[in-house]
Formats: C-alpha cells, sequence, structure tokens
C-alpha cells in the first residue's frame, strides 16, 4: 500500500482526483488524498503545506496551475513550460 498526499489549488483539483484519479488508483493500493490549499497559492504557502505533508504520506505532490500564482513572473513561466 502507498500513500500519496497532494496539495491542489481548489475544489476543481480535488474533485479531479476525488472523480477520475482515485478509482484508478486504488485497484492498485495506491490511496491518494487531495488537500486543498482553497486558492492564494504562492510559493512560501507550498512550501509550508509540504512540510506538513510530507510526515503523513509516504510521497507528497502537487497540483496547481500557474494562472494566479503568486511569487512567480508571467515570463518565468516561459522557462518552465
Amino acid at each position: 500500500m502507498v500513500r500519496i498526499g497532494i496539495s491542489v489549488e481548489g475544489s476543481t483539483e480535488v474533485h479531479f482526483i476525488q472523480k477520475l484519479l482515485q478509482p484508478y488508483l486504488e485497484k492498485k493500493r495506491i490511496f491518494i488524498t487531495p488537500v486543498s490549499m482553497r486558492g492564494n497559492i504562492s510559493v512560501d504557502r507550498v512550501k509550508y503545506e509540504i512540510n506538513k505533508l510530507m510526515y503523513s504520506f509516504d510521497y507528497v505532490s502537487t497540483f496547481y496551475d500557474f494562472y494566479g500564482f503568486k511569487g512567480i513572473k508571467e515570463e518565468d513561466t516561459k522557462e518552465i513550460l
């Protein structure tokens, strides 16, 4: 059994994980839990959230979009993509 915590931006991402990813991965004994940050995403909040989650799960991941992400400039996203 593997437990994965996924820090997500909001309710849309939670819904996506619960409806599409969870049923598929549970058959493989991989249990994922979305943890919503309820918007207002920033680099500092993500860092804080991941530090909290890493003690409760085997693995931690994130699921955010860059639109409205505080702390990242638009020109920086071109390098990432």
